[in-house]
C-alpha cells in the first residue's frame, strides 16, 4: 500500500477534512521558521551585530516540497522586516533558480560578494 492510499492524501496535498492531523509539511510551519530566524537577525542587527542574513530553502531540493509554497513562505517572512535594513542572501546547493534570484534582488543590498 502507498503512502496516499495510507493517509487519503498525495505526497504534499493538503486535504481540508484532515486539517487537524498532520498533513504534510504546512506553510505555517516554515513561516514560523523564516519569520524567527528574520527577527533573530533583526535583533542581532539593533545590538550593533551583522544585518547580513544567509537564508536557505526549508524543505526543498531532495526533500521535494513545492518551490512556489516555500518561496511564499519566505516572501511573507520578509514582508513582515521589510523596513528593518536587512541584507538577505539566499543560500543554495548549484545554481539558484529564477524565483531565488528576485528575492535576493528585492530583499538584499547588493554590496555582497556573489
Amino acid at each position: 500500500m502507498g503512502v496516499g492510499a495510507a493517509t487519503g492524501a498525495a505526497h504534499g496535498e493538503k486535504v481540508p477534512a484532515r486539517l487537524g492531523q498532520r498533513n504534510g509539511c504546512r506553510d505555517r510551519d516554515w513561516e514560523a521558521a523564516y519569520e524567527a530566524t528574520l527577527l533573530a537577525a533583526v535583533l542581532n542587527a539593533a545590538r550593533g551585530g551583522s544585518r547580513r542574513l544567509l537564508l536557505t530553502r526549508l524543505g526543498g531540493g531532495a526533500f521535494g516540497n513545492d518551490d512556489e509554497r516555500i518561496n511564499a513562505a519566505i516572501l511573507r517572512a520578509l514582508r513582515r522586516v521589510e523596513n528593518q535594513g536587512l541584507d538577505v542572501l539566499m543560500v543554495s546547493f548549484g545554481p539558484p533558480s529564477a524565483a531565488i534570484r528576485a528575492i535576493e534582488k528585492t530583499w538584499g543590498d547588493g554590496q555582497a560578494e556573489r
